[in-house]
């Protein structure tokens, strides 16, 4: 038989192809052969960790209570209820036992609405308020703070909760590659109004509100730098800033006030029957309404707008009829 060290040494690469000698159990003398994609297949399915201890609990009952006893390990708490049950609390070591960089994992096979994790002793910093189908939280203690910290989590496939807390350090709701689809900022301590989004039925449109305590809540929003604030890709008027607006119609449910209403003119002033019939199809003269017309047959201030001559005047409707002025 070749001895090991006869053998020439392999200087490239290794490759999950290469091979190396196996022996089975109960064949002396039976040498065979085995890939090392093979041997990595064969950890990954039996490799655990010998640093945590793995308990197990099926709950049979909602405001069921799962108590962890001290361990010289991390733990793995492995939760198999009989049913989606509303409450349920996990009680930590006691905190005299606990150990500095001690893991607790826990895992859900169902989903739990309400969730406590009661420190027993120590302080809880973001555990998660409820789990959903095989949803599962890490906590990592802090001897120095005495403070279980919550360091990695996904709430599961499926879940209903009343309340989401975002603990990311961010504030933020991120996309399956981790850039932020939503930042949540921290805002005033008492803040009671917010933003509400709802969904419709189909034909409908779903829609984004606000609710809160307040009877009479505004909804802002803010561009950036002189970003602009756009209802699919048209600028939303502003009230203060200067702006050139397009393709709108003035009718006369309309109100103004503090500027001059100009009616649009032909080539560039119109008849009196001309400048009427604008206003008719602007949906309706209004008060203030002010137009260009040539055939007026006076010149007079404020006198009746009458056709029959060829004065160039400005001309404004006083609620009634066409004035001149």
């Amino acid at each position: 038989m070749t001895r090991i060290s006869e053998l020439p040494l392999q200087t490239s690469a290794l490759t999950s192809s290469a091979e190396i000698p196996v022996s089975p159990a109960g064949q002396s003398g039976a040498t065979y052969r085995a890939s090392l994609g093979q041997l990595l297949a064969f950890l990954q399915a039996n490799f655990a960790s010998p640093d945590f201890v793995t308990v197990t609990a099926a709950p049979t009952s909602s405001g069921y209570t799962i108590s962890l006893a001290s361990s010289t390990n991390s733990i793995r708490l492995i939760i198999s209820p009989t049913g989606t049950f509303a409450a349920g609390t996990i009680t930590l070591p006691a905190l005299a036992d606990c150990f500095d960089g001690q893991q607790i994992v826990v895992t859900s096979s169902l989903a739990l609405t309400t969730l406590t994790v009661a420190g027993n002793g120590a302080t809880v910093a973001g555990a998660p308020a409820g789990l959903g189908v095989n949803g599962f939280f890490a906590l990592r203690f802090s001897s120095s703070s005495s403070t279980w910290y919550c360091v990695a989590q996904s709430l599961g496939a499926t879940s209903t909760f009343s309340t989401i807390t975002v603990t990311d350090p961010t504030n933020s709701i991120k996309d399956i590659n981790g850039n932020t689809v939503l930042s949540l900022s921290a805002g005033d301590v008492a803040a009671v109004n917010h933003v509400m989004v709802v969904n419709r039925e189909t034909t409908s449109s779903p829609q984004v509100s606000v609710a809160g305590a307040d009877a009479n809540i505004g909804l802002t929003l803010v561009a950036k730098g002189t970003g602009t604030v756009k209802v699919g890709n048209d600028v939303v008027a502003t009230i203060t800033g200067v702006q050139t607006v397009s393709n709108k119609t003035m009718g006369t449910s309309n109100s103004y006030s503090g500027g001059t209403f100009i009616l649009p003119t032909i080539s560039p002033v119109g008849t009196i029957a001309a400048v009427e019939a604008q206003a008719t199809a602007l949906g309706g003269a209004v008060t203030g309404m002010r137009g260009m017309v040539s055939n007026a047959n006076s010149t007079t201030f404020n006198a009746d707008a009458i056709a029959g001559g060829a004065n160039v005047v400005p001309v404004f409707y006083n609620g009634s009829v066409w004035k001149i002025g």
